[in-house]
Parts: C-alpha cells; sequence; structure tokens
C-alpha cells in the first residue's frame, strides 16, 4: 500500500455534476483518471460534486472547474481548446488566466523541441480535423468560400468570456469590412448563436456583390481559405494557430501572446497588412501554453503533472518551467511530424 505524502494537503476534485449521468464522457474519463493517478502515487485525493463554485479555504487544496479564482489553494481547471487537453491554471481560465500575463515566461521552452511538436499536432487536428467539437458543416453548392480572406468567427453575446471584449460585435466587424482592402469577408454565426442583434447586424452587412459573405461551413474549411481570422478570444482564434494564420483578437485572450491585439479600432488595417508572425513564433507559444500550463488527460504522468502545477500554485511563484513535465500528445511527435507513422 502507498503511504500518504502529507507534504501535500488534501487534494478536493470539484468536478461538475454532469459527469455521473455521462460517464463515458471525455470529461467523466478525465477526472476518474486524475483521481486515481493521484490516489495511487500516494496523494489525499478526493472526488466531489457540485456546482461552479470555490469553496472557502480550509486547509485542502482545490481543484475547481469553470472557475475563477487566484488563490494559493486553488488551482482552476477547464476544458481545453483541444480535445484531449484541460487547462490548468492559477487564476482562472480565457482572459482571466495568469497565462495572460506571461510575458517573459512564455519563451522559455526548447525550440528544437516546439517544432515537431507543432507539426504533430497539425497533422492530428488539422489534416484529420480531430475536433473537440463536432462540426456541423452547412453546404451551399452554390458558395465556395473565397481564398484570401478575413474570417471572423463571432460568439456568443450572452458567453462569460465576452465580458473580456474590447469592443462590441458590431464595431469589431464594421472595423474589419472598411479596412479591410480588397480582401472578402466570411463571417461565422455561432452556431448556438439566437441573438436577435446578430440576426440584425448580419442582415445589414453580408452582401456577396461587396464581399462580405456569411458561411456556416466548418471552422477549419473556412480557416484554412483564409489568409486572416478575427474573433473576440473565441477558441476558433486558437485552431487558426494550427493552421499558421494570422489572428486578430478584438478581446482580451489566453492566447494573445501569439496573436494580434486590437485594443484600438484603427489598429485592424495595419493589422491585416502587416506580415504574420514568425512560424517559430507562433510554434513555440503553442509548445508552452499546451506543455506548461495544461494537462493532457492520456498522460501517464498526469498526476505527476498535476502535482508539480499544485506545489508551483503552493509556492505561489509560477514555479520553474524547467521544472515541470512534458507531455507531448504522443511520445514519437518528432516520427510523426515526419511523417514516418500515422498519429493514432
Amino acid at each position: 500500500m502507498v503511504m500518504a505524502d502529507k507534504s501535500i494537503p488534501k487534494i478536493v476534485i470539484l468536478a461538475p455534476r454532469r459527469i455521473k449521468w455521462y460517464p463515458k464522457s471525455g470529461l467523466a474519463k478525465f477526472y476518474r483518471g486524475l483521481t486515481t493517478s493521484l490516489q495511487e502515487s500516494g496523494y489525499r485525493a478526493k472526488l466531489k460534486f457540485g456546482p461552479y463554485r470555490v469553496p472557502e479555504a480550509n486547509g485542502n487544496f482545490f481543484l475547481t472547474y469553470h472557475t475563477i479564482a487566484n488563490r494559493p489553494d486553488v488551482l482552476n481547471i477547464k476544458g481545453g481548446y483541444l480535445l484531449n487537453y484541460m487547462l490548468a491554471d492559477q487564476a482562472g481560465y480565457s482572459g482571466w488566466a495568469s497565462v495572460v500575463d506571461a510575458e517573459e515566461d512564455w519563451a522559455n521552452y526548447e525550440p528544437e523541441a516546439a517544432g515537431p511538436f507543432a507539426t504533430a499536432l497539425r497533422k492530428r487536428y488539422v489534416e484529420q480535423q480531430f475536433s473537440k467539437y463536432h462540426q456541423h458543416s452547412k453546404t451551399d453548392d452554390s458558395f465556395d468560400i473565397p481564398t484570401g480572406s478575413v474570417a471572423v468567427f463571432l460568439q456568443c453575446q450572452d458567453d462569460t468570456v465576452m465580458s473580456l471584449a474590447r469592443h462590441s460585435t458590431r464595431d469589431m466587424v464594421n472595423a474589419i469590412i472598411a479596412q479591410r482592402g480588397k480582401r472578402p469577408v466570411v463571417i461565422k454565426r455561432h452556431p448556438v448563436c439566437d441573438s436577435e442583434e446578430i440576426t440584425q447586424l448580419l442582415n445589414e452587412v453580408v452582401d456577396p456583390e461587396n464581399g462580405v459573405y456569411q458561411s456556416q461551413e466548418n471552422v477549419h474549411a473556412i480557416t484554412a481559405r483564409a489568409d486572416a481570422v478575427a474573433c473576440v478570444n473565441s477558441g476558433a482564434g486558437f485552431d487558426s494557430l494550427l493552421h499558421g494564420k494570422k489572428v486578430l483578437v478584438f478581446g482580451v485572450s489566453d492566447y494573445r501572446h501569439a496573436a494580434f491585439e486590437i485594443t484600438d479600432l484603427a489598429q485592424v488595417g495595419p493589422a491585416l497588412d502587416a506580415p504574420n508572425l514568425s512560424e517559430a513564433h507562433i510554434n513555440g507559444y503553442l509548445y508552452w501554453y499546451l506543455n506548461r500550463h495544461s494537462l493532457h488527460v492520456k498522460s501517464p504522468t498526469m498526476g505527476e503533472d498535476t502535482i508539480a502545477k499544485i506545489r508551483a500554485r503552493m509556492a505561489n511563484t509560477g514555479g520553474d518551467p524547467s521544472n515541470w513535465a512534458e507531455f507531448p500528445p504522443w511520445e514519437n511527435a518528432a516520427e510523426i511530424a515526419a511523417g514516418k507513422v500515422a498519429a493514432e
């Protein structure tokens, strides 16, 4: 029997209640795997179900779900942008995450590993269209997505992260259309958006004769033909980094270091005309974000990776990146990148 390691407090894992009803879901498998991994490694871990909240401090350490809490006894967990990744952050998620302010830390990565890692990611998530969500496509045979476009991915107006927008959706869309030059604009409405405001906006701006289109094709198809992608802070923007596209973010975003931040609408035209960030820059950020601030649900060392993040959180120092465990999607990432073996 493994003796309990009491250098770490009891770990209370607060999971969303819905996984009890969907035991085969990826989220349920993650929480069961995490709890088992911690327990088998000798840590006092307890899985509990409940609402999205942060308990009062009581001497335990909490892994809370879909929360925003910058406390030394809390690690915020949320589903990541990519399937099989979970964000594990000291402050929150999206624009509230600690990575937003990681000005110097993010560049501390291994350049020789970042390229093969990013290439392997693209082979799995782009070429094989391995997506976190099922992509519903509404294909119109009479409409070909134009190349060289600015793809605009709209978000649900009542989404919590929209509170981090620096500009209204209307102002964002109008600025892009006004400053796009000769580029076509392809707008995708969020599939579950039912906002009358967005309906009215689309009725006003969509004009194929003027090069402004609306498409409900899947994100990968639209992004593949675009020169640039624009959003507030959508996961579609992160996905676009896998395509190597220029991404304009109009709100506070946790992938802002690999994007063009639009804090003033007058920046739209210059950002569209500017060269994109280098491939090495984007690859480096993907490598750092997914290895340093995320957990891979199939990692054989998921428990150890979590403990490293807990120790860093308790120390309230951010941790030493060189000591944080690395787990790419596949151990043979370099071989996959070279096309020698297929991604699983």
